[in-house]
């Protein structure tokens, strides 16, 4: 596995390349596959012409803390959807919360301390698609849970 400084690198030119052009929201592998093709004859093996996105993480949930003026946290898991439906959990997996990495456990599973205010927060990792989450306002002592759903990225490498 790639340490976690390389994964870095690798996302700060993946987010680099969003900014460029509207990203596509793939929601399945069957929408992938089918538009691999096309993307190919448009833009070659060049991955960072077209941003995709994959299907956007679980509802986000907000629970009530036992003691409100602790600092909030944010925590989930992340799952792989296989290509016949079936669900795994990810290991490993990066998160993105304001342009800071963080990565899942052995068991998908991922937990932080936030500041109070709006936060920006995707999931994935080399080789997935993209998963971005709605903008998250904290307060003081909010326990929020945002799960994941990764798809595994069909398109060519870079040549």
């Amino acid at each position: 596995m790639p340490s976690p400084r390389t994964l870095i690198l690798l996302l700060g030119s993946y987010l680099a390349s969003c900014q460029s052009s509207r990203p596509l929201l793939i929601e399945s592998y069957g929408q992938a596959q089918k538009l691999v093709p096309q993307y190919v004859r448009q833009h070659g093996k060049n991955q960072s012409s077209t941003p995709w996105l994959g299907p956007p993480p679980a509802p986000v949930q907000r629970y009530r803390r036992a003691h409100p003026a602790s600092p909030a946290v944010l925590l989930g898991h992340v799952d792989l959807l296989l290509e016949n439906g079936q669900v795994v959990r990810q290991p490993g997996a990066l998160l993105v919360i304001d342009k800071q990495g963080i990565i899942a456990n052995d068991a998908g599973d991922y937990a932080v301390e936030l500041a109070a205010g709006q936060h920006t927060l995707r999931g994935g990792g080399v080789g997935f698609l993209w998963s971005q989450a709605p903008p998250l306002f904290v307060a003081v002592g909010d326990s929020i849970r945002v799960d994941f759903r990764l798809l595994s990225d069909p398109r060519p490498l870079i040549n």
